[in-house]
């Protein structure tokens, strides 16, 4: 299913930028990821909000943490995330029992 585009002679086109076009890319490829996770929270039941959730750098304050032993200690599994292409979440409900559990790394 192609679609074929008719161009005369005369007819302005555009000029697009490789920045205007890495640009288009990454706005379609985040509205497809937020599109996915939206449908993937409906069919699981998942309530989760983004008050829900934690930055790395967020987490690492309340921890009070280097950020070596931080890396090292999700590395390790001990602090659990989730991904969402380069970046990661934390689950505030996780790093509340991580506390309440003693928080050691």
């Amino acid at each position: 299913m192609s679609k074929q585009i008719n161009i005369t002679l005369g007819t302005f086109i555009p000029t697009i930028t490789p920045d205007q076009i890495g640009n288009m890319i990454a706005t379609r490829v985040n509205v497809a990821v937020r599109q996915a996770l939206e449908e993937k929270r409906k069919r699981t039941g998942d309530t989760a909000t983004k008050e829900d959730t934690m930055t790395a750098e967020e987490v690492r304050k309340v921890l009070s943490m280097s950020q070596p032993m931080f890396y090292s200690a999700v590395q390790a599994g001990k602090i659990t995330m989730s991904k969402i292409g380069k970046k990661c979440y934390f689950s505030r409900n996780n790093i509340e029992s991580f506390i309440r559990n003693g928080g050691r790394v």
